[in-house]
């Protein structure tokens, strides 16, 4: 009902290299329009291809917009989720009168000036531990828990670029 996710289009690569269904799981679940740079994801294949041959082997079946980066061996006990450490999230707003069209899909925009060192101040109340309830998309969605582990939060403003760097 969401379209095409981005774990579809590794499985369905990666039966057809395997010969066989293959589950993906990733670290985390990534929403429309979210970027995964550093995205971390584990699965097994019952036909062995060498980890350095497969991001050429999955790209090359890959829409242009998903590209693998990097494969290796892991542990069998290796979880993408559970032995995650951290996860680090950026957004991106640009403030001015005119947004540029090359970061209209990317960057957030907001014409009227904005109080950066008021952010830069009030980012420390999300650091700690909290309930994110209030800021979930979808508040009917059945989750383990909204509360979350922040570990920090800056606000950094290069001309009109303003990036909110979270981590947690």
């Amino acid at each position: 009902s969401n379209g095409i996710a981005v774990q579809q289009k590794l499985e369905e690569v990666l039966e057809y290299l395997n010969r066989a269904p293959v589950r993906v799981f990733g670290s985390s679940r990534t929403d429309a329009g979210v970027h995964a740079k550093g995205f971390v994801a584990h699965f097994d294949l019952t036909k062995p291809i060498p980890p350095e041959n497969l991001p050429r082997a999955m790209n090359s079946r890959l829409p242009e917009d998903i590209r693998v980066m990097k494969a290796s061996y892991a542990k069998p006990d290796f979880d993408a989720r559970k032995d995650a450490k951290g996860k680090e999230y950026r957004y991106f707003l640009y403030n001015a009168d005119i947004l540029p069209p090359c970061l209209a899909p990317y960057w957030a925009f907001m014409h009227k000036r904005l109080d950066v060192d008021a952010m830069q101040k009030a980012a420390h109340r999300f650091v700690g531990r909290h309930d994110f309830a209030p800021f979930a998309a979808n508040p009917h969605r059945v989750l383990e828990t909204t509360v979350r582990n922040i570990f920090s939060f800056e606000v950094k403003k290069v001309g009109p670029r303003i990036t909110f760097i979270v981590r947690g």
